[in-house]
């Protein structure tokens, strides 16, 4: 099965940051404000970004990997998260999805913590072969953020 997935449109930095300073202000729990060190100019850059939670660790996806936070967090993968209020110094890694096991590993954690994400998302039918699913690695890719000390 084909995803019918198109990226998602363009962001001002502006519309990033003023969802940034809401996020903080009312404590968000469904999203969590990542800030990264920017691997061309060494300063702190924050955006807000969807997240699951995987054990004691954060997970999240990025669609082909072009986020500006997604590669400063794999250059400098010392990283802060923000949820509900709560500032977390995390390391960040990113989660291999090139085998059916890694794959199904990472879409179990989706299906608990957000029902129908993928669902809805990728446009697959819940009871998909994992097999079948092996394209998600082509377009998205994937980031845990694990809580330090």
């Amino acid at each position: 099965m084909k995803s019918k997935f198109t990226a998602p449109p363009y962001q001002p930095k502006w519309i990033l940051q003023l969802q940034v300073g809401l996020l903080r202000l009312f404590k968000s729990k469904r999203f969590m404000v990542i800030t990264t060190t920017g691997r061309k100019t060494g300063q702190k850059r924050s955006v807000p970004i969807d997240y699951v939670l995987d054990g004691s660790a954060y997970l999240a996806f990025n669609m082909g990997g072009h986020s500006n936070w997604y590669r400063n967090a794999l250059a400098n993968p010392i990283v802060t998260v923000e949820i509900g209020g709560k500032v977390i110094q995390a390391c960040a890694e990113p989660v291999p999805v090139d085998t059916p096991e890694q794959l199904r590993r990472v879409l179990d954690v989706y299906e608990h913590e957000r029902p129908g994400l993928f669902e809805d998302f990728f446009n697959y039918a819940a009871g998909t072969p994992v097999v079948d699913l092996m394209d998600i690695g082509k377009f998205a890719v994937f980031m845990r953020f694990s809580p330090m000390g």
